[in-house]
């Protein structure tokens, strides 16, 4: 039998002084730049919505790295961190805005009847703001405005002894007026017209038909005469109107206002 001897091969020494080959670093993956990114944003913007939104990129993206095993894997476990805080507090920050309580109980997109009551409070101030800027005082001949309602003076007279309605030995002015309502809503001034004579203010006298008393419709004008029970005759005479507590939007106080119609 013919016997072949056993041949073995050595390895080749690694020469003295060369270092081991050893497996290169892999580069850092673009996906990794970009959560690490986007969960920095998601940190900062945790107190709004954009957090939430920010926090949902950079975990996706980290996520990506983490699976393929790809370079930057340092900063995908950092954007995994930062993306879920920011998303997390993104998160309750919505949920609070949308429940109100940052807004006063009122949730900004909430189509409630408070925005109504808003809009109606806005008008009603500026309803309320043109009645104070308005003009008060009028001379005669001209048509005053009393608040939504012009004033005519058609005739204005002392001579009493002409209509049979006044009583004896009482003094009376008479005011013939022509009330036209200016305002979108029905409007009447009841016994808030007077008059002032030197200085005196008289209300109206129950003689007669009382046309103040009625409820005037949008465009429509009433005409009447208007009697004024007086002590003695005077020199100046002047038809004034007054309304009470009238809300000022300026500083939310309330005002008297005084319009007024020389006769």
């Amino acid at each position: 039998m013919d016997q072949t001897p056993n041949t073995f091969t050595t390895p080749a020494p690694t020469p003295i002084g060369q270092p081991a080959q050893s497996t290169p670093p892999q580069p850092t993956n673009t996906f990794a730049v970009i959560a690490v990114v986007f969960g920095g944003l998601a940190f900062l913007s945790g107190t709004s919505i954009f957090g939430a939104l920010f926090g949902i990129t950079a975990i996706i993206m980290a996520a990506i790295v983490l699976k393929k095993k790809a370079g930057g894997k340092n900063l995908a476990i950092a954007a995994l961190i930062s993306g879920t805080v920011g998303l997390i507090s993104g998160i309750i920050f919505t949920v609070l805005i949308l429940t109100g309580v940052f807004t006063g109980g009122v949730s900004p997109f909430s189509t409630s009847s408070s925005e109504t009551k808003k809009d109606e409070l806005s008008i009603s101030a500026k309803r309320s703001l043109a009645l104070i800027e308005s003009k008060k005082n009028f001379e005669k001949g001209e048509t005053a405005r009393f608040g939504y309602i012009d004033v005519k003076v058609n005739s204005a007279s002392g001579d009493y002894q002409k209509d049979s309605r006044l009583e004896a030995n009482r003094t009376y002015y008479s005011v013939n007026v022509t009330l036209t309502n200016t305002d979108i809503d029905s409007q009447r001034i009841a016994g808030d017209l007077r008059l002032k004579v030197d200085g005196t203010v008289y209300g109206q006298s129950n003689i007669g038909t009382d046309i103040t008393a009625e409820s005037i419709q949008p465009g429509q004008s009433v005409t009447g005469t208007i009697f004024f029970e007086v002590k003695e005759n005077g020199k100046k005479f002047t038809l004034q109107y007054t309304k009470e507590d009238v809300f000022n939007p300026n500083d939310d106080s309330r005002a008297r206002l005084v319009w007024t119609l020389a006769l």
